[in-house]
Formats: C-alpha cells, structure tokens, sequence
C-alpha cells in the first residue's frame, strides 16, 4: 500500500524522500569517481593500442619468420651443404687417388712377372748347369739386370709392392688379390730353392711350376678387376 504524505512517500510504513530532494554527493566521493572513470579510459586506450593477444604459435612463427633469425639458418644450412660437399670431393679424390695406385701397382708386379717369364729356362735348355734366376725379378728391387716401370716403385721389390697394394685393397671395395699373388710368388721362391738340387726331369717339372706360378699370379692381378669394373688387363700379351 502506498500513501502520498506531504513533499515524500510512504511504502510500508517507512518514509523515503523524494529524488528530487536527495542530498548532493561528498565532493571527495565525486572526485574520487572521476578518477577512477579517468584511469578507465586510460586503460582502454592503451589495450586498444596494444591489438588482440597473439597466440603463442603466432609469437613463435613471427620470431622465427624475422630476417635475423633467417639469416643465421642460412648460414648454417650453407655451413652444413658447404661441409658436406667437400667431404664428398675428398672421398672421391681419396679414392680416385687409390684406384691410381692399384692400377699403377699391379701393372708394375705384371711388368716385372714378364721379365721373369722370359727368364725361366726353356725345357729344351735345361741342362745340369742351366741356373734359375726367374724369381730374382720379383724378390729384388730394381738394379742393373732390370728398371722400375714406374718411378715410385723404383726403390721396391715387387713383394714390398704387393705388401702395399694388401695395405691399400683393405680399404678398397675391388682390387687385385695381392694375398694371391704373394703365395703365387712363393711357389717361386721355392722353385728357385730347390733348382740346385733337382734332376733335370724335376727341373723340367719345376719350370713348369715356376711358369704357371707367374701366370696366376697375373691373374690374381686383375682377374678380380674385371670382374667388378669390366676393365681389362692393359699389358696382357696376347
């Protein structure tokens, strides 16, 4: 129920002033609302300035996408290509130096395994006093009787020339058998130990020991060869 009363309003009993008659607001009160109302257009301002929040995803890509960042990558991708593509030419200069080698020294071994062909004595030239001097092209270094065909091997004997090539073939995906040939070189040497005391049937049959001792040990320098590059044997005599 509610009842007029003079200038104000009852409601329930209780008595309420008008709007129009209320008291005006402290100025501190006012004062301090106006600054808060203040620094809330301050805020505002400055969050609008600031734009949307970026995602973490977003902060990661615009680092990453800055010029800074993308020269530093370049310049170790480049590092890293750079490195890569040298160490690739030195393996194929390495190994084009090594195939060098292994050619070179199985032609030199084949070279001087001639020489010791055209030495064994021939069956219808052995006598009692017929010497075998055939394994000396193999076991000797270079001298007087015989030159070198390379210069590098000038100082070696065609075994210190197989031990080297073993050396280098251990490292090498195909090669001559130098393995093969040093045993071959052997049958040799013991032909030429036991030439002194042989008949000469015996002679006869180590000259045939010795000659074919020489022939595989020419195989054993290049039949690998051929088997897994196709090359052929440069000096064979037909």
């Amino acid at each position: 129920m509610r009842v007029l009363a003079g200038n104000g309003v009852t409601i329930i009993g209780v008595k309420v002033a008008s709007p129009e008659r209320q008291a005006p607001l402290d100025p501190v009160i006012q004062q301090r609302i106006y600054a808060e109302e203040i620094y809330r257009a301050q805020v505002r301002g400055e969050l609008e300035k600031l734009g949307p929040r970026k995602s973490l995803a977003a902060t990661l890509w615009t680092t990453v996408n800055s010029a800074f960042v993308l020269f530093v990558f370049g310049s170790v991708v480049l590092s890293l290509i750079s490195f890569l593509y040298q160490s690739k030419e030195h393996e194929r200069a390495a190994a084009k130096e090594r195939e060098q080698f292994m050619v070179n020294a199985a032609t030199e071994v084949e070279h001087r395994s001639w020489l010791a062909d055209d030495n064994v004595p021939e069956t219808s030239k052995i006598t009692d006093h017929t010497q075998f001097n055939a394994h000396q092209y193999l076991t000797l270094a270079p001298n007087a009787a015989f030159a070198s065909l390379y210069p590098e091997f000038a100082q070696l004997s065609a075994i210190s020339v197989l031990v080297e090539l073993r050396r280098v073939c251990a490292t090498a995906p195909a090669c001559p058998n130098a393995e093969d040939a040093l045993e071959q070189i052997d049958q040799l040497g013991i032909v030429a130990r036991d030439w002194p005391s042989m008949s000469i049937d015996e002679r006869i049959e180590g000259r045939l020991r010795a000659a074919e001792a020489i022939q595989s040990l020419r195989n054993a320098l290049w039949l690998q060869d051929e088997r897994s590059s196709g090359k052929k044997n440069p000096q064979q005599k037909k």
